[in-house]
C-alpha cells in the first residue's frame, strides 16, 4: 500500500484499527485533507473558531466543487454509524455530509436507496449521521498479514470516511471532538 500511495504521489496514511469501548462507540482522531490545488493529502489540525471553539473549517473551492477531511479506518464486516457535528455559514450546492469510500481505490459506494445527510445555507450546530453497511467478502477475500486463513470472508478491510464540502460557496466546520463511528 506505501508503494501504491507513493506512486500515485500521495502519503500514505495507515488505518486506524477499529477499537470501541464498551458502548460500541470509537473516537476518529488524525484526520487529512486534500491540500488546495494539489493531489496529496495532508494532516491536519483543528483551528480556532471566532467563538473559541476548535474546528475543523472546509472553505468551498469553486474550481473542484469539494473538499474534504479524510480518514482511513480498518474495518471487520458489519453495520456502523458515523456521526458527526457540523455548523454552516452561506452553504450552496449539495452541503456538508459525511460519506464513505469501501473496496478499490476512490471508489464510491452509495447505498442504494440511504438518503445521504446533508446541510446547506447558515446553520448552527447540526448533528449529522451516515449509516456504512460492511458485507463479507464471498471466497475468504484478501488476507491481511498475521490473519489466518479461511475466515469465510470475515476480515477486516480498509474503509474512507470523508467529511466533506459539495457546493461552490461557503463554509463548514466540524466539530474535532464529535467525530464517532458505532458499531450497530
Amino acid at each position: 500500500r506505501q508503494r501504491m500511495a507513493a506512486f500515485a504521489g500521495q502519503p500514505y496514511q495507515p488505518p486506524q484499527t477499529a477499537r470501541f469501548d464498551d458502548d460500541g462507540r470509537m473516537r476518529l482522531t488524525e484526520w487529512q485533507t486534500l491540500a488546495p490545488g494539489k493531489a496529496d493529502s495532508q494532516a491536519v489540525s483543528p483551528v480556532v473558531a471566532d467563538d473559541g471553539s476548535r474546528v475543523f473549517r472546509l472553505a468551498a473551492d469553486p474550481d473542484k466543487n469539494s473538499t474534504s477531511l479524510q480518514k482511513r479506518v480498518l474495518l471487520p464486516p458489519g453495520l456502523y454509524r458515523f456521526e458527526a457535528r457540523v455548523r454552516t455559514r452561506s452553504v450552496s450546492g449539495p452541503g456538508a455530509g459525511l460519506g464513505f469510500e469501501s473496496g478499490r481505490r476512490g471508489q464510491r459506494f452509495e447505498e442504494g436507496d440511504v438518503k445521504i445527510q446533508r446541510v446547506t445555507g447558515t446553520h448552527e450546530w447540526t448533528s449529522i449521521s451516515r449509516e456504512i453497511s460492511l458485507q463479507a467478502r464471498d471466497g475468504g477475500g484478501r488476507r491481511r498479514p498475521g490473519e489466518g486463513r479461511g475466515n469465510g470472508g470475515d476480515s477486516s478491510r480498509e474503509v474512507l470516511l470523508h467529511a466533506e464540502l459539495l457546493g461552490q460557496a461557503g463554509i463548514a466546520e466540524f466539530d474535532p471532538e464529535a467525530f464517532v463511528l458505532l458499531k450497530r
